[in-house]
C-alpha cells in the first residue's frame, strides 16, 4: 500500500541522491589508503589497473561489432553484457535509458551472475599466483 504519491523526478533525484552518497563515503574511506598505496607502489599499479579496466571493454566491442556484427537490438543486448561483466549496475542504467528499451537487462543477468562465479572461483587462486610470482620475482638473480 502507497500513502502518499512520489513524483518520478523526486524518486530519480533520491536514487541518484542515494548512490552519490554512497561512493562519496566510499571514496572517502579509501582514498587515503589509495594514496598511501601509490606512495609505495608508484604509478605503474595506477596504469595496470587501468589496462585490466579497460582492455576488456575495448575487446567486447570489437568482438561484438566485427564478429557478432549485429544490429541495434544486437548492440543493446552486447552492452547489457559488457555491463554485467563488469558488474555494473550503473552502466546498465545508461544503456536502458539512452536507447529508451529494457532489452540490455535480457543479458545483464547472466553475465553478472557468471563473473561474481568466476571472482568467487578464480580471485583467490590468482592472488595466490600472484603472491608466489612476486616472491619468486624477487628472489630470482637478474644477470
Amino acid at each position: 500500500p502507497t500513502f502518499g504519491q512520489l513524483p518520478s523526478s523526486s524518486a530519480d533525484f533520491l536514487k541518484n541522491f542515494g548512490l552519490i552518497a554512497f561512493i562519496a563515503v566510499v571514496g572517502l574511506e579509501a582514498g587515503p589508503k589509495a594514496f598511501q598505496t601509490i606512495q609505495q607502489q608508484g604509478w605503474t599499479l595506477v596504469y595496470l589497473g587501468a589496462i585490466v579496466t579497460i582492455v576488456p571493454v575495448i575487446a567486447a566491442q570489437l568482438f561484438g561489432a566485427y564478429v557478432l556484427r549485429g544490429d541495434l537490438k544486437n548492440s543493446q543486448l552486447l552492452a547489457g553484457s559488457i555491463a554485467g561483466g563488469r558488474s555494473c549496475t550503473a552502466a546498465l542504467g545508461s544503456v536502458m535509458t539512452v536507447s529508451n528499451s529494457n532489452v540490455a537487462m535480457q543479458t545483464y543477468p547472466v553475465t553478472y551472475t557468471l563473473a561474481q562465479i568466476y571472482l568467487t572461483l578464480f580471485g583467490p587462486i590468482i592472488v595466490s599466483v600472484m603472491a608466489t610470482w612476486g616472491t619468486w620475482a624477487t628472489t630470482v638473480p637478474i644477470h
